[in-house]
């Protein structure tokens, strides 16, 4: 599939949240990334491979844990 939207939240850990940045897929969660090649490798694992754009929160691409 092509054309997906991806939105990488802000940096987030503690009690109840995974250290690293949720990414959602077209609105849905697919998991955290704790740096950009983790970013690239989920987005694979879920078969996400074009890419629309990429909403970034709280800091862009080079901001990880």
């Amino acid at each position: 599939m092509t054309g997906h939207h991806v939105t990488v939240w802000g940096i987030e850990s503690g009690p109840g949240h995974p250290v690293g940045r949720v990414v959602e897929v077209d609105g849905e969660d697919i998991g955290v990334a704790v740096s950009l090649i983790g970013l690239l490798v989920l987005l694979e694992e879920h078969d996400v491979y074009g890419v629309a754009g990429i909403t970034w929160h709280d800091g862009g691409p080079e901001e990880w844990p």
